[in-house]
């Protein structure tokens, strides 16, 4: 009698298409939130999208670091990854920061007073949740191992 269910190949092609699909549900409702913003929209008009780009991201990482999973090849990210990786997400969202004052404040707006200290804010916490969320998934994964030994 054939057994019900998904078998072990089939449960890894579905696991795979639920991944991509959440990140191309994510990177799409990225877009929308940066497209309504950059159109002159307020903050306002976005945050149905913001609560479920936010909900969604939460629920992705803390699935992540209770399984002690950080990075996809299983080690961990070293402080120089971590701190490229802060800056490069910095520097992105400053440029975005930078176009949203200038569109909404004006050429004449000083910009890049703001802009430097808005890079140098969210470079430090992009840095301070990136380590934390690594000690996290290290110390989960420790604790798993040490589970899974006994």
């Amino acid at each position: 009698m054939k057994e019900k269910g998904l078998d072990e190949r089939q449960r890894q092609v579905s696991a795979r298409t639920g991944a991509v699909s959440f990140y191309v549900m994510f990177i799409l409702c990225t877009a929308v939130i940066l497209i309504k913003l950059a159109g002159k929209g307020r903050l306002e008009d976005v945050a149905g999208e913001t609560a479920i780009l936010i909900a969604g991201g939460i629920v992705y990482l803390a699935g992540c670091i209770k399984s002690g999973i950080w990075t996809r090849n299983g080690g961990g990210m070293t402080v120089w990854q971590m701190a490229l990786g802060s800056v490069v997400c910095s520097g992105l969202f400053s440029a975005l920061y930078a176009c949203i004052i200038v569109q909404k404040a004006g050429e004449n707006a000083a910009v890049a007073k703001y802009t430097v200290i808005f890079f140098a804010g969210i470079a430090v916490l992009c840095f301070i949740c990136l380590y934390t969320l690594e000690k996290a998934a290290q110390m989960r994964k420790r604790k798993q191992e040490e589970k899974y030994s006994e």
